[in-house]
């Protein structure tokens, strides 16, 4: 009866997402590097390979809903914050072996990656809420009922500075993508070895770019171009999550396996501006584009996320995810006067890899190693529209948790993900494609408390 019941769980996901997959989609998308923000204390550890886990309040909601649904009779609160070291190259490239010793140099920005709370039995332990509770465990056959809010930041890229810079003129970029979602989630358990669990998120983006460049062809022969474009949307997002775990009755080893399914999202709002001024002196000329209120789209591309882990004596974890990502495409701005950028969205996959070692009661060791690729295919080599950026990265994290008392966890480390590739830019009022790398060193410090 179980193995009929997870059967038809994972079909019935694989199912939903091949529709999702062909279904057309013609709406933009936050994301190029889905792997950029690793969420939570625990799961940013294990290199964000959680999907078949459960035990950090603040990445349950996101990775898995159903892991709620094995949260016992506790309540859990985390926190994760992060301080993002950006180090980006345009043109020249350096190796990669001189951006690390620069780490500890320039400015780190903080970013509040992650933060949730898990509450157990919540219809249950109010007396109005009894009776509904206890229909509507019987309705889905649930031992309990676990909720949980959550608020996390999955994306966040930004840059500052010179793309090139020479005798002649130079060309400038800032540049800041970031998005947050808040929600929550329900997850239950049917059984002691198999959960569901269902969360929503109501997310928010911000897209700012300012390009700025300055040409001087001779003594009176000037040209100063800038350009400023914003883009704020809003979206909702479903996920849906099962968990089983095997049954062990020597107590030695445990293996959990995960699905978890993010559809599409749904656009609430799109709005943005766009603003151009170029202007010559030799001879005189000005001219302006003016779009204080344009419409954009946003869309988060479908997941399916498979994932396993083997639990030695709850001493040793060994977890392992593998992503599929939906492909799409889009202009990010529907009017026809105004600089859109054309992207498209590959569909592709990433893999996570992590570790957990328990050395004694207070002190928890975590390694991760996980894939980066850009979901955006390499630019033109002679654009004629602005293109996304297509860097594929690889990254590695590593933290250590102390428990500092039965009831709070204190968490400290780091990921880093890195890469190469080509991006197209503005040169000489030009658009051109050029290579660029990032790397981004990103400390991490986390509290964790149960009850």
């Amino acid at each position: 009866m179980f193995v009929r019941s997870r059967f038809s769980t994972i079909i019935l996901l694989l199912a939903t997402t091949v529709a999702v997959a062909a279904a057309p989609h013609n709406a933009s998308a936050a994301f190029g590097n889905y792997n950029s923000m690793l969420i939570g204390e625990n799961a940013a550890g294990l290199g964000g390979a959680f999907t078949a886990l459960y035990k950090d309040s603040s990445a349950v909601t996101f990775y898995n809903p159903a892991g709620l649904g094995f949260f016992d009779s506790l309540a859990a609160s985390a926190s994760a914050s992060v301080y993002k070291k950006f180090d980006v190259k345009y043109g020249d490239l350096d190796q990669f072996t001189t951006a690390s010793l620069r780490v500890n140099q320039g400015f780190f920005r903080g970013v509040p990656s992650a933060s949730g709370s898990v509450f157990t039995n919540v219809l249950a332990e109010r007396s109005h809420f009894t009776e509904v509770g206890q229909l509507l465990r019987t309705a889905l056959g649930a031992e309990k009922i676990n909720a949980s809010f959550s608020i996390v930041v999955p994306d966040h890229d930004s840059f500052s500075g010179e793309i090139r810079s020479t005798a002649s003129g130079v060309s400038l970029l800032t540049m800041v993508d970031e998005s947050l979602w808040v929600g929550g989630g329900l997850g239950f358990r049917t059984s002691e070895r198999e959960a569901y669990g269902l969360s929503l998120y109501y997310t928010a983006r911000n897209y700012s770019r300012t390009v700025r460049e300055r040409l001087l062809a001779g003594g009176t022969d000037a040209t100063v171009m800038s350009e400023e474009k914003n883009i704020l949307g809003n979206s909702i997002v479903g996920i849906l999550g099962y968990q089983w775990k095997t049954e062990d009755s020597s107590d030695e080893n445990e293996w959990r396996f995960g699905v978890s399914l993010r559809p599409p999202s749904l656009q609430i709002s799109g709005t943005g501006s766009y603003f151009q001024s170029v202007l010559k002196t030799t001879p005189f000329s000005s001219t302006t584009v003016n779009r204080p209120n344009v419409t954009t789209l946003t869309e988060i591309p479908a997941k399916l996320t498979v994932g396993a882990a083997w639990i030695h004596r709850e001493r040793l974890t060994v977890s392992f995810d593998v992503s599929l990502y939906d492909q799409t495409s889009y202009d990010d701005m529907t009017e026809t006067d105004v600089q859109r950028d054309s992207i498209r969205h590959r569909r592709m996959f990433n893999f996570n890899l992590g570790t957990e070692a328990k050395l004694n009661p207070w002190l928890r060791v975590r390694l991760g190693a996980y894939s980066n690729f850009s979901s955006h295919p390499e630019p033109d080599a002679l654009p004629s529209t602005r293109q996304a950026e297509s860097i594929d990265q690889a990254g590695f994290s590593a933290n250590l948790a102390i428990q500092s008392n039965e009831n709070f966890r204190f968490t400290f480390g780091g990921y880093y993900t890195g890469g190469r590739g080509q991006s197209v830019q503005v040169l000489d009022q030009t658009l051109t494609r050029v290579s660029k790398s990032q790397q981004v060193f990103t400390m991490l410090i986390g509290t964790a408390f149960t009850l």
